[in-house]
């Protein structure tokens, strides 16, 4: 299996290297960052990254860098994520997956 799909534009990087789980939150919080991304995308280009990442990935800091939580779980958000792209002409999704993902077990 490839685990990198390039189709050109928006660089989408899934770090999906440990499992996560979404927290509980309102359902108005849980859209406000699809409403953010849907707003935001348009003006996004291919320099642009789009870490969807568990609570276990540090904390980024540097100018430039927005941090969103979502209070989905991951899969749910990468698909969002994901469903909002397909319907853009001028970005499509690269994803990378963590290269730990193969060392991670199933199950525990």
């Amino acid at each position: 299996m490839n685990t990198r799909i390039r189709s050109g534009g928006l660089l989408v990087a899934l770090l999906l290297g440990l499992a996560a789980t979404g927290c509980a939150t309102s359902g108005k919080r849980a859209s406000d960052w699809r409403t953010q991304l849907t707003r935001e995308l348009p003006v996004l280009g291919h320099r642009n990254w789009i870490v969807i990442a568990d609570s276990a990935y540090p904390a980024q800091t540097s100018p430039g860098i927005e941090t969103r939580y979502t209070g989905a779980g991951q899969v749910e958000t990468v698909r969002d994520v994901l469903a909002t792209l397909d319907g853009l002409s001028h970005v499509r999704p690269v994803v990378h997956l963590d290269a730990e993902l193969a060392a991670v077990p199933e199950t525990l």
